[in-house]
């Protein structure tokens, strides 16, 4: 399935034009042999805890970006895992922002840019990342398949986006480690229907990651029974991060 809204559509013929261009640079046996040479990638999502874990997500402002030090400053907050989005129409410098901030800090690092290429997922292995994202809504069926084997085969696990009712169809063929459920209403709010929704059919075998970056320590309430094992947050919450385990502490 691809329904990707227009300016995704945008971002994406760009970002195939780049990736002709990375292709010629380096050929992709020279990128496995780099990837090959990474330290081995950190456990995601895959140990079997009762702890939600907290994703800092890293994203690209044109005024004032510093990803190394978005970086640390998660780490020292004691966030999990790094998460970084950047895709945008003129920036173009997110795969080398990635292998600087896994070499940064010593949580493990999520690569949320949009795939469809297994070039790109060798790349980030290669950039010493741990896991990335795969979004059903910009895959048809048999490539996300495809990608998601590849990601396995790089030793990186594979969280697969959903945010439409369709893609529940697709949870249930296929029992993902990770599954990401994220999404606002149009005046900003959480969508909480919705993703008790998907929530419901979520296969037993799959981890439920809340994607969508939290605003407020109220909205991390709201999402307690949705039972996640990871939320995702931004800056502004670094502080309420002891709060944040409190909340979804087991009871």
């Amino acid at each position: 399935m691809n329904t990707a809204l227009p300016q995704v559509q945008d971002i994406l013929s760009l970002k195939r034009e780049r990736l002709e261009s990375r292709k010629a640079q380096t050929p992709l046996n020279a990128l496995r042999a780099l990837a090959g040479m990474q330290r081995r990638p950190e456990s995601i999502l895959s140990t079997i805890s009762d702890n939600v874990l907290i994703f800092g997500q890293i994203t690209y402002s044109p005024r004032a970006y510093d990803p190394v030090q978005q970086a640390l400053s998660y780490w020292k907050a004691g966030v999990d895992a790094v998460c970084m989005f950047t895709d945008d129409t003129i920036y173009e410098g997110s795969v080398n922002d990635l292998t600087l901030i896994a070499r940064a800090v010593p949580v493990p690092t999520i690569n949320l840019n949009y795939v469809f290429d297994e070039y790109q997922i060798v790349e980030t292995r290669a950039a010493g990342a741990s896991a990335l994202t795969l979004y059903t809504r910009l895959l048809d069926r048999s490539t996300l398949w495809s990608l998601a084997s590849a990601t396995v085969r790089n030793r990186m696990t594979s969280i697969i986006s959903v945010n439409q009712a369709e893609d529940v169809k697709t949870l249930l063929e296929f029992c993902p480690p990770a599954v990401a459920l994220g999404k606002r209403t149009d005046d900003g709010e959480l969508d909480l229907r919705w993703m008790h929704y998907v929530r419901s059919f979520m296969p037993f075998c799959s981890r439920v990651v809340i994607s969508t970056p939290l605003k407020s320590v109220d909205e991390a309430r709201s999402l307690v029974a949705l039972r996640p094992h990871a939320v995702t947050i931004e800056p502004d919450l670094l502080p309420e991060i002891q709060t944040l385990r409190a909340i979804f502490a087991p009871n």
